[in-house]
């Protein structure tokens, strides 16, 4: 249960009326740092400032692990799962800094919100209330695709309360996720591939189907179309009823615009995996970092669902600017530590990150949080024979280096073409093209590695089975039993090419989902 309190001058009120005594001000006399993630201005320059913005506002501070040495230690090895209650009491924020922080709140007349173990702190107040307390200048600004807030001057915290917040989410808002689907939606199935084709592509078992596992989905909006959609792709392709469950984030939204990713998030996850008891969809209300990182949190904190996709992101670049790369890092950590494990769509454009005029451009880049040392990324082939059971790497599938991203211990021993010490994407790879689905009650051929994302969480639902839900976080287990994936050594994204081994462009390579659900052992 969530503990809110309403900040005033001389305490902190507990709601349902019980009262804590505020924190003395020890921020009063501080040094003043911009040193932490999401306090530096960050404005693109072709943006119209419009000027002072008004208001209510939210920011949100991620937390400091109590024992982050500890914490990286104990993620960069495989590990047993933590529960919530050990992760908590291991590597959780500290009570010292979660009372530094709220009676530093409460002097600034800013609301707290705090769920007990979360890695997020949420702070709300006037635009007035935040420019104070953060010594911020917040502004509403207009470019050519979105308005958004932004401080004007770079933003601060006393050194007391940094000392225990690794990132700042909220005081500049340009950064947005995009969704990663290949965006056919105007294309009626014709030669496109069903479940059916897919699972015996990649050699499932007729058992370890995911029984007994849910999936998880992280989404934005109103999914009501999505389960009609869902209903009609199980009736067509004769695959078992599986229920969704919407938790709204932040609230929810009405937005249907990005339906079609969400169809075949839900239809893929379940296709490879009809065993699975039920699919839980953390819809949040947009694609802003803030809106994203808190659906994250949701699910880890929640601490019920082993596995979980995204099939969205945005240049790791613009994440760092925003704060939301370390944020999300620091809640994704968690999950991995908890054993929970995310599957991220690397991308659509290739080596490059971003498009201009629907052509790929820009420099080399890699999309977040695909490239988050905690997370599973997942890259893209296409199917060059069905009945031979061969596929290359696919052209637009993303892959490259991080620049901000350190590999763990897991990949840095790889070999094949991996190099340095930074990140590489993806770890694993899976078809993106031709992939028979339903969206707004017709049936479409759609594509991308937002179909590889969902289909491997279904993969993962096998494998959890398999091993009494007891694998533990995915990517270093996948890299112990890479024996069980398929290399793919041809095709290419542009800078990379698919070879021999570990490579950019599809990672470890495809599933051989039997072999996988014998080769992986519960962690221990």
């Amino acid at each position: 249960m969530a503990t809110v309190f309403s900040a005033t001058a001389a305490m902190l009120t507990l709601t349902g009326g019980a009262a804590l005594a505020s924190t003395p001000d020890t921020a009063a006399a501080d040094a003043l740092t911009s040193a932490v993630p999401g306090l530096h201005h960050s404005v693109p320059n072709a943006a119209a400032d419009k000027g002072a913005a008004s208001g209510l506002h939210r920011v949100t501070l991620s937390l400091a692990s109590k024992d982050k040495a500890g914490l990286d230690a104990y993620v960069a090895a495989r590990h047993a799962p933590l529960s919530s209650a050990e992760f908590a009491a291991r590597f959780g924020p500290s009570q010292q800094g979660l009372d530094s922080i709220q009676g530093w709140a409460a002097k600034n007349g800013l609301a707290v919100q705090h769920d007990p173990g979360s890695m997020l702190l949420h702070l709300a107040g006037s635009t007035k209330a935040v420019d104070a307390a953060f010594g911020a200048s917040l502004h509403n600004y207009q470019s050519a695709s979105k308005s958004f807030v932004a401080s004007t001057q770079d933003a601060k915290l006393p050194a007391s309360i940094a000392r225990y917040t690794t990132s700042v989410v909220g005081l500049s808002t340009p950064a947005t996720a995009h969704v990663a689907s290949e965006g056919q939606v105007a294309k009626p199935a014709a030669s496109g591939y069903g479940p059916a084709d897919f699972t015996k592509f990649y050699n499932a078992p007729s058992a370890d189907t995911g029984t007994g596992q849910r999936l998880a989905i992280i989404t934005v909006g109103n999914l009501t179309g999505v389960k009609k959609d869902l209903a009609l792709f199980e009736s067509h392709f004769s695959l078992p009823k599986v229920a969704i469950t919407v938790v709204p984030i932040d609230g929810g939204s009405s937005d249907t615009s990005d339906d079609v990713e969400w169809d075949l998030d839900t239809q893929y996850s379940t296709g490879f995996a009809p065993g699975v008891s039920g699919v839980t969809a953390y819809s949040a209300p947009d694609l802003q970092d803030q809106s994203l990182t808190d659906a994250f949190s949701k699910w880890v904190d929640d601490d019920n669902i082993t596995q979980a996709s995204a099939s969205f992101g945005e240049c790791e670049t613009d994440a760092q600017s925003s704060g939301d790369l370390t944020a999300t890092d620091t809640v994704l950590e968690k999950a991995a530590a908890q054993g929970q494990t995310l599957f991220v769509s690397s991308g659509d454009t290739g080596s490059k990150c971003g498009t201009q005029n629907g052509t790929v451009s820009g420099p080399e880049g890699v999309g977040y949080p695909a490239s988050s040392p905690y997370t599973v990324a997942v890259g893209g082939t296409k199917i060059t024979s069905l009945s031979g059971g061969t596929e290359e790497g696919w052209y637009a599938g993303g892959g490259g280096q991080s620049p901000n991203e350190t590999a763990q211990s897991w990949q840095t021993s790889v070999g094949g073409a991996f190099t340095g010490s930074a990140r590489g994407v993806p770890d694993v790879s899976l078809s993106a093209e031709d992939f028979q689905m339903y969206y707004n009650g017709s049936i479409i051929d759609e594509g991308g590695t937002s179909a590889s994302a969902p289909s491997w969480q279904g993969v993962w639902a096998r494998v959890q089975q398999a091993t009494g839900d007891k694998a533990g976080f995915g990517a270093p287990a996948l890299y112990q039993a890479s024996s069980a994936l398929r290399d793919i050594t041809s095709g290419n994204n542009g800078d990379f090419d698919a070879d021999q081994g570990w490579d950019y462009v599809t990672g470890l390579g495809t599933p051989d989902i039997t072999a996988l659900t014998q080769a992986v052992t519960p962690a221990s």
